[in-house]
């Protein structure tokens, strides 16, 4: 017996591991250059800072006072990408890059669920990544793709253990029904 290679299951995902190496390429380019947006960018980026230096995990501060808006697993995120990288603007943007590509996993893997060609799926991830939203939030620290990433498979997979979401070939999508 013959030993196939590269093996069927690999070349049957290359597309979309292709797609997302490009992706990554897009989303990062330039990743470290310029500074951050004086708003939310450095609010969020020395809070991080803020809880790593203190040593909390769950309140978050900002200039001492507390940040209530935003819950925590944005800052664990820039805190992990601080520890590894550094406290430099570069850190801070790596985790909207993750969430983004991500994000772009799932939408492929969802489209996939729901019945789509995978040519098709690939097309739809594709005009996600066209889209300004996703390219440029993925390169700031905000809590839009992260909690967009947490929470778009989480909805998923509430609505389909419930019977009332997207299936494998099924019936209905979020409540949209197929004729």
């Amino acid at each position: 017996m013959r030993d196939e290679f590269p093996p069927s299951g690999m070349v049957r995902h290359l597309p979309v591991m292709l797609f997302l190496a490009a992706a990554a390429i897009a989303l990062s380019w330039n990743l470290g250059q310029g500074s951050l947006m004086p708003s939310d960018d450095a609010i969020y980026a020395q809070a991080a800072r803020e809880a790593m230096a203190d040593g909390r995990l769950l309140d978050v501060t900002w200039q001492g006072r507390p940040l209530f808006e935003k819950g925590p697993v944005l800052f664990w995120a820039l805190e992990a990408a601080i520890s590894v990288a550094g406290p430099c603007d570069l850190s801070v943007r790596i985790p909207g890059v993750l969430a983004g590509l991500t994000l772009l996993m799932l939408g492929i893997a969802m489209a996939r669920a729901a019945g789509l060609s995978p040519g098709a799926a690939l097309a739809g991830a594709g005009m996600l990544l066209a889209t300004s939203l996703l390219a440029f939030n993925a390169r700031r620290p905000m809590t839009d793709l992260p909690g967009a990433a947490i929470g778009w498979p989480a909805l998923f997979w509430w609505r389909s253990d419930r019977g009332e979401g997207v299936r494998l070939r099924g019936v209905h999508y979020w409540g949209f029904r197929q004729w």
